[in-house]
């Protein structure tokens, strides 16, 4: 609905049931839970300025997706929602947007304002999660997007899979055309914190490469390199890298 110009509220409802096959005797529905997958309200130019905000129940995804794309990991295609609040600045002079992101996810999406309709317990992350995002994207070179950020991560555990950690991420991303027919994107990111009581420091990148064939089935070939550092068994100290 847009009640006003500039201003959006946005609700979406999802429900994914599941058949398994199991023996005999066993269940083999899963009704799952209907959640609001999307409840939020957005304003763009708020008040005539630069500043744009979305608030509530939302799906966000920075850059290509490599660190923050998928809020709710466990519930496999259903939803990819944050509980956030995303403020952007955008600076036309120097081709700069800024995002600042604050998100406050719930391990099996029950917060206080948008719990499920029908909930079956089952969790969504391993963990509560808080944390703080700063991306900026800068566009002033041609055919070419620069961002670098800062997110601050904290989580507390919920599963016995999951973490009691606080983690800082510093990275940069930079993708384009090369031609009219290839393509790359290359992004790397520096991790320290603390993660169940040990020590991180880490370090992960990925790169890709495509090239478009321009047929009439329009083919793209594509390749791509990714990797995240490991723990050393010897010391106390926790290196492998956390996709966040």
């Amino acid at each position: 609905m847009t009640p006003a110009k500039g201003i959006d509220f946005n609700l979406r409802i999802a429900w994914e049931g599941r058949h398994f096959s199991v023996p005999d005797g066993g269940p083999d529905f899963d009704h799952s839970a209907v959640l609001l997958d999307s409840l939020n309200v957005k304003a763009t130019n708020f008040l005539g300025t630069p500043l744009s905000f979305t608030v509530g129940r939302q799906d966000i995804v920075l850059g290509d997706g490599w660190l923050v794309s998928d809020g709710t990991p466990l519930d496999g295609t259903r939803d990819a929602f944050f509980d956030a609040a995303r403020f952007t600045l955008e600076f036309k002079e120097v081709q700069t947007l800024v995002d600042a992101i604050y998100i406050d996810d719930h391990y099996d999406g029950n917060r206080w304002w948008a719990p499920p309709l029908h909930n079956d317990h089952a969790a969504l992350i391993e963990q509560d999660e808080r944390g703080f995002i700063l991306y900026a994207t800068n566009r002033s070179v041609k055919n070419t997007e620069i961002n670098g950020y800062y997110i601050y991560k904290v989580n507390n555990r919920e599963l016995k899979n999951g973490d009691d950690s606080h983690i800082h991420t510093f990275g940069g991303r930079v993708a384009g055309d090369l031609s009219d027919r290839w393509k790359y994107r290359a992004e790397g990111a520096h991790q320290f914190g603390e993660r169940n009581d040990r020590y991180l420091r880490a370090f992960g990148f990925t790169t890709g490469l495509t090239y478009l064939v321009k047929d009439k089935w329009n083919h793209r070939i594509r390749g791509q390199y990714e990797f995240f550092s490991g723990d050393d068994p010897r010391t106390r100290t926790n290196e492998a890298f956390v996709p966040l």
